[in-house]
């Protein structure tokens, strides 16, 4: 009965902090249906073709730049920036445009990330906060293990307007941190079940494109790109640069308005266990220890050390929040 009495205070113990630990679960960013359909062609709302200009890169194949003063729809007056400053979270963002390859390209963006694919995904999905509260959520690369999935579910698998991001390794978005990159799904490219890789738009996704041949710079002195439309392989198979490649990437999650959610999250237990290496050994050690105490039938000891166990537990998990 004693025996019994201690494994249940443990399978408690274990239960509550695993609990306090997660808190609420990150939930994954979607842009509105409507802000993803803008560059979605066969949405039949879309901004046309026409407001492009075309290029090539030598990982990205066909890239389209977004022209400001151009056609905001296939027919009518509307510009594209006035398409862009009537959508759903363009309140209070910025909308301007720079020279790029000889003509006026668009940018949207929040203040603060002037011209950046943070501030454009910001945009198009409404997400607060700043990037510290992003977290990674499904791993493109889980979604479809060894990149393959059955014909005709990538996009449900994937959903149109899902936010993903390369994290550089990170559990949490650090935009200082050289490789990371975020930009809007709006196709996953499957043939016969084989992932070939995802088509995004994003902004300040490319350093470099070709023009009618000519190589151009895409990035101002402020630092910041365009508005651009491209196709992100699966695999590009660059070492240096891993954001090149859509395998390497997640879903962004983000904890619910109102609510907290640990350092770390369900999605990405690792991470945690790699944060921060010296304080897991002891916190996995006591529960190691409190199994062979329970399996030792030392009562006293067990109470003992189930008091001193949930005293470290909950000064571990407030200093996570």
């Amino acid at each position: 009965m004693q025996n019994h009495f201690a494994k249940s205070l443990v399978m408690g113990s274990i239960m509550t902090a695993s609990a306090l630990v997660f808190g609420a679960t990150p939930v994954e960013v979607v842009a509105l249906k409507s802000n993803v359909n803008m560059f979605v062609n066969s949405s039949g709302v879309a901004i046309p073709t026409t407001s492009y200009t075309n290029g090539t890169h030598s990982i990205y194949g066909n890239v389209q730049f977004l022209r400001s003063g151009s056609p905001g729809y296939s027919s009518g007056t509307t510009t594209v920036e006035q398409r862009l400053q009537s959508t759903s979270y363009a309140s209070g963002k910025l909308i301007n445009s720079y020279l790029f390859s000889g003509a006026s390209h668009q940018r949207a963006y929040e203040s603060g990330f002037t011209g950046q694919c943070v501030g454009f995904a910001k945009f198009m999905t409404g997400a607060p906060g700043n990037t510290g509260t992003w977290r990674t959520g499904r791993a493109i690369a889980n979604i479809f293990p060894n990149g393959r999935a059955v014909s005709g579910t990538a996009d449900i698998l994937l959903v149109p307007g899902s936010m993903i991001a390369h994290f550089g390794g990170k559990a949490i978005y650090d935009q200082n941190t050289g490789n990371q990159h975020v930009a809007i799904v709006l196709s996953v490219a499957e043939i016969n079940g084989v992932i070939q890789g995802i088509n995004v738009v994003d902004q300040n996704g490319l350093i470099t494109a070709d023009i009618n041949g000519v190589p151009k710079v895409d990035v101002t002195n402020s630092g910041g790109g365009s508005i651009v439309k491209h196709f992100l392989p699966w695999n590009a198979n660059n070492v240096a640069n891993p954001q090149l490649s859509a395998k390497n990437y997640h879903v962004v999650a983000q904890c619910p308005a109102g609510q907290k959610c640990p350092w770390c999250n369900s999605y990405q237990y690792k991470y945690w266990i790699n944060a921060n290496t010296s304080t897991n050994i002891i916190y996995i050690t006591l529960d190691i220890f409190l199994f062979y105490l329970t399996t030792r039938k030392c009562r006293k000891w067990i109470y003992l050390f189930i008091l001193f166990h949930a005293m470290w537990k909950s000064f571990f998990i407030l200093t996570l929040k």
